[in-house]
């Protein structure tokens, strides 16, 4: 099924011919489109029309097929149709992004709106994200090119990787820190955990006008060292990886005491119950603008927490922060007053 009919017509050539036209000018369109097309993955045929039409009401369209095969894209024309110009011959050629022409049609072209089979088979090199299948269209008049069509297809290749620009790698951040980069318009954006491509739960954002997109974590990340990376999805096609990003997590975010009520009276050990830990931290209640430590948790779990305490009499307010080894500790929680009434006498 290969036709080697391949005309070394490049595309500075063509513009030079055209701009030599003798007569009136008629100007190129430039409105060539998709009628059908599907963005095809490795090894998966896709269809396409490309049609060229103009005010004058010329029209040239080809019929064919291409896969993406690793760096390379097969094109296979099938069949070709030029509406009745009024001028004695046309000629339609397919051309690759290094401006090799590959003749798609009669030389000249039968000029009766109907299909007629032409098939040729070609490959040129994709070894970028997207290329371009373009057809030309050539008409004659008077031994010389009139004018010429131009219409192109572009075909995605592969999906860019996205950006991940917030965090910035190396940042100390809070539990759940906002999400940013850039995108594909269009393309959703999956966060997942650098090196085991471990998904991370969030709301999957659409990447949006001119290029950006944001989110945040469902929960909260541990403090420590966190290391992530992204992909975008459009078209049913999959990006490589983002480059990765690593973060610190700090506590900055302090626990809060719920328990007992503000205000009541206590004795001297009591329980202080709280929530907002985080696993692997650990509750220190200390008393407010002091330094003297009255209580600590086991190592958290979860959010909750409780401790006992022991404080002196009188008025006092305490606060908790969270402590985890080798990272700086939290802020201190809003205070909670008690009444610490003094033991009973025996």
């Amino acid at each position: 099924m290969d036709n080697d009919d391949t005309d070394d017509i490049k595309k500075d050539e063509v513009a030079g011919i055209s701009e030599r036209n003798n007569g009136v000018r008629v100007e190129k369109a430039n409105d060539f489109s998709a009628v059908s097309s599907v963005a095809p993955t490795n090894g998966v045929l896709a269809e396409v029309i490309l049609d060229a039409t103009s005010e004058y009401g010329v029209v040239a369209s080809v019929k064919l097929e291409y896969e993406i095969v690793g760096q390379r894209i097969n094109i296979e024309a099938k069949e070709y149709k030029s509406k009745s110009s009024g001028f004695p011959r046309c000629v339609l050629y397919m051309i690759g992004d290094n401006g090799v022409q590959h003749r798609v049609s009669a030389d000249p072209a039968i000029q009766d709106d109907q299909w007629h089979a032409y098939p040729l088979s070609y490959s040129q090199d994709a070894s970028g994200y997207e290329t371009t299948i373009s057809l030309v269209g050539f008409y004659w008049f008077q031994g010389d090119i009139w004018f010429d069509y131009w219409g192109r297809h572009s075909v995605r290749l592969r999906v860019r990787p996205p950006v991940i620009t917030k965090p910035k790698s190396g940042e100390d951040v809070g539990g759940r820190p906002l999400f940013a980069g850039t995108g594909e318009i269009g393309a959703q954006i999956q966060i997942y955990r650098s090196h085991s491509g471990e998904l991370v739960p969030h709301l999957v954002p659409y990447v949006v006008w001119p290029g950006f997109w944001s989110l945040y974590l469902f929960g909260q990340l541990t403090p420590d060292t966190h290391q992530f990376t992204a992909k975008q999805t459009i078209n049913g096609m999959t990006s490589d990886w983002a480059p990765n990003i690593s973060v610190n997590v700090i506590l900055s975010t302090p626990p809060e005491i719920t328990g007992p009520a503000a205000g009541s009276v206590q004795d001297r050990t009591f329980t202080v119950t709280g929530n907002k830990g985080h696993s692997g931290a650990i509750v220190q209640v200390f008393r407010d603008t002091q330094d003297d430590m009255l209580g600590q948790t086991n190592t958290l779990t979860g959010a909750s927490w409780s401790c006992s305490v022991t404080a002196p009499v009188g008025n006092i307010s305490l606060a908790a922060l969270l402590v985890v080894s080798g990272k700086p500790p939290s802020d201190r929680s809003t205070p909670r007053a008690f009444r610490i009434r003094p033991p009973k006498l025996t």
